[in-house]
Formats: C-alpha cells, structure tokens, sequence
C-alpha cells in the first residue's frame, strides 16, 4: 500500500514538472514573436548587417554625352578618365543657345543613356532654352544640368531656371555647383568662374557621380 502511494506520489509530481515546462515554454514563444512589433522587419542575425534601403543607382554600362563650354575642354582629361567612352562635345565661349543646336545635331546620330548640358557661364539660360532642350532630349533617360558660378548679372536667372526645370520633367537632375563650390575660392582661378585642378577634380567628380545615381 505504501508503494503504491509512493508511485502515485511520484507521477503526480512528474506531472506538475511536466506542465511547467510546457507553461515556460509557451511564454518563451509568445515573447519572442512579440519582440518585434506588426510591420517591421525582423531583426538580422548577430554579426550581420540590416538590408540596405539605398537606391542600388544605375547598373550596367551607359553611355554619356557632355556638352559644355570651357569649364568642360578644361575638364575634359578627367571626364573621359573618369567615364571612358564618354562623348565630350566641349567649346571655349559656348553659349547655351549653340548648345542646343549641338544637342540636336547629336541626337540625330546616337541616343545616349544621359546628357550632360554644362552651359550657361556664357550669357546665362532662360526657361525657354532648358524647354528647348527638354524638347529634343524627351527620349532621353536622364538629363543633368550644371548650374553656373559666375560673377555676371545672369547667374541667379540661370540657377533658378534649372532648379524649375529639375521639378517640371521627371527625367531632369541637376548639379548644384554653385551650392558645392561656395565659399571655396581654391576650386577657381583668380577670375572666378574657372576651375582651378582640385575644383576640376570636384566638378567631375560631381558630374560622374550624378549619372550613375
């Protein structure tokens, strides 16, 4: 009688370890699927970094057309150096008037992935030659313009006419050199608006840096 007691004693105790457990490990699980609030993501693993949120920018070859003025033939080295196969189309005393018609005479012959339209030192640019451009370049997966530094009475006009241009067509972006070069009189020559080598190397490293975003 007394080991029957013993036995039945023992299974009962066996029992309420065996619920306990089952309890613990209930909770453990609940806790764990908590931990991470309704829509966010799960945390990574130790050791390893959290996906990555940032646009992978442009994959793949592409080809580049750059037209510009004298900021540019100054340039030119380091562009094609930067981007080999580049096709620069560059003139000392550009305006961006002429631009546009070297534009459309490119256009007729290729179709490039980007434009690059660096003009405007030369008596600015107005709404009506970016649209002008925007006409032919409509086909165009991406089109960048350089805004200007230059000590004349069409800087500002010119600037803010590419600023508009960048928020009317979804297939603009722009440089912002004057924004980036403010305050650095290293990066010009003594008139100014010139490139200095080191504002040459930011300038193309601005440039590149936009058509492979």
């Amino acid at each position: 009688m007394f080991r029957r007691l013993t036995i039945v004693v023992l299974l009962l105790a066996i029992g309420l370890v065996g619920i306990a457990i089952v309890q613990s490990t209930g909770n453990s699980e609940v806790f764990s699927r908590s931990a991470t609030a309704p829509g966010e993501p799960a945390s990574s693993p130790s050791g390893s970094d959290p996906p990555s949120n940032e646009s992978p920018g442009r994959s793949g070859p592409f080809t580049v057309l750059a037209i510009g003025d004298s900021l540019m033939v100054g340039a030119r080295e380091e562009l094609a150096n930067a981007h080999p196969g580049i096709v620069l189309d560059a003139e000392q005393g550009r305006k961006f008037s002429t631009g546009i018609d070297v534009l459309e005479e490119h256009l007729a012959t290729s179709a490039p992935d980007v434009v690059v339209f660096a003009l405007g030192t030369n008596n600015g640019a107005t709404p009506e030659q970016i649209a002008e451009v925007m006409d032919l370049a409509s086909n165009v997966e991406e089109v960048i313009f350089v805004n200007v530094v230059v000590p004349r009475a069409w800087q500002e006009g010119t600037n803010v006419a590419i600023l508009e241009a960048a928020a009317v067509y979804d297939n603009v972006s722009y440089v912002d050199w004057h924004s980036e070069s403010f305050g650095t009189s290293e990066l010009f020559r003594s008139d100014g608006y010139h490139l200095s080598p080191s504002g040459i190397e930011r300038w193309v490293d601005l440039i590149i840096h936009a058509a492979r975003a």
